[in-house]
This record gives C-alpha cells, sequence and structure tokens, in this order.
C-alpha cells in the first residue's frame, strides 16, 4: 500500500473556508469565528487565525494534551467535558445563538472542505498515482471526499474504502465507497492501494 500524507491538513482546510467567507462578505474581521476541536488540530486552526488577524473561540474537550495548550496563542479557549464531539457541535452552535456577529465552523461537515480538496489536490494526487486500483480513506476527515469524487471521475471502476469514522457529518456520499473497514488493519491491501492519511 502507498501512503500518501497531506501536511497541515486541518489548516488549510480552514484557511480555504475563511478566505471564502470573508470574500462573500459571509464574515468580516470582526467576526468571532468559534471552532469545535478535536486536539491535534487546534495548533493548526489557531496559526491560521492568528495570521489572519481572527476572533477565535476555540472549543475542545478537557482531556487534550497540556503541551497543545500551553501552545495555544489564542485567548478564548473553552474546555469542557469529554463527551464526544457532537458535544462540542452543540456546545457551538448554542454560543452561536449568545454571541452577535459569530459563526461556527465545523470542518467536518462544511461542504466547502470537499470543494478545497477536489479543487487543490485531488489533481496532483491523481496525476501521481493515477494507475492504483483502491483509494482509501478515513471517514473522520470528511472534507478528504473531495479526493474520492475526482479519482471516481476519472476512473470510475477504482475502488473506494474508507475507514470507519466516528465522527457525525452529511458531506460524505457513502454510494461512492464500496467497502467501510473498522481499522487499517481489518483489510489486506494490494500494492496498488493508496491511502491518503493525516
Amino acid at each position: 500500500m502507498i501512503n500518501y500524507e497531506i501536511d497541515n491538513m486541518f489548516g488549510n482546510t480552514f484557511k480555504y473556508i475563511i478566505s471564502k467567507y470573508l470574500n462573500e462578505n459571509k464574515i468580516n474581521k470582526d467576526t468571532i469565528i468559534i471552532y469545535p476541536g478535536i486536539s491535534f488540530d487546534i495548533l493548526e486552526i489557531d496559526n491560521v487565525s492568528n495570521d489572519l488577524g481572527l476572533n477565535l473561540n476555540i472549543i475542545v474537550e478537557n482531556n487534550i494534551d497540556k503541551n497543545i495548550i500551553d501552545k495555544i496563542k489564542t485567548k478564548d479557549l473553552i474546555l469542557i467535558p469529554s463527551f464526544g464531539f457532537s458535544n462540542l457541535i452543540d456546545m457551538a452552535n448554542d454560543m452561536k445563538l449568545e454571541i452577535n456577529n459569530s459563526i461556527v465552523v465545523n470542518l467536518f461537515n462544511d461542504k466547502l472542505g470537499v470543494t478545497y480538496y477536489y479543487k487543490e489536490y485531488a489533481k496532483l494526487i491523481y496525476d501521481k498515482y493515477n494507475d492504483i486500483s483502491e483509494l482509501v480513506i478515513d471517514l473522520n476527515y470528511p472534507f478528504l471526499f473531495g479526493i474520492v469524487k475526482y479519482y471516481k471521475m476519472k476512473n470510475e471502476d477504482i475502488k473506494i474504502i474508507g475507514i470507519k469514522g466516528n465522527i457525525k457529518t452529511d458531506i460524505i456520499d457513502y454510494d461512492l465507497i464500496d467497502l467501510i473497514i473498522d481499522d487499517i488493519n481489518s483489510y489486506t491491501f494490494s500494492s496498488k492501494s493508496l491511502y491518503i492519511k493525516y
């Protein structure tokens, strides 16, 4: 199996979505951006936010690594008990109702993330790996589905294998997935399998 690693996956996706929102006047520099994070993603989001001069609130579970917390520059880091990612989304949506000029940016359920990977990464990856028979993606990163769509457009016979995720999302087209496996070790891949990973 071939491994293809995408660097700064969360930061690049966040930057693309925020830039689109700014260009379309859905937000402005004064908008408070509420980001429900997992753990390792928040450093990338924090860096992009600081580079763009954004007002950012990060909500994350309180079991996050202290080394990550120490590196966060954003002053509005909200730690909540660990009840799962859907709880973070609910809290973010509740905060949006209470804070004027605010928006929730949920990378895991924003179709702009899929568009970004379709436009910015898919052709580059396909040009390098166009002779594969299986494309493997982790369904915890649904924005990577832009790459799946591109490969299916180019080769409808390619087998799409999804690694089961625990993120609730509406942006995955499950009709394009041929097989969902529990984890990367629960399937025997061929040498012509390409695994897109973080």
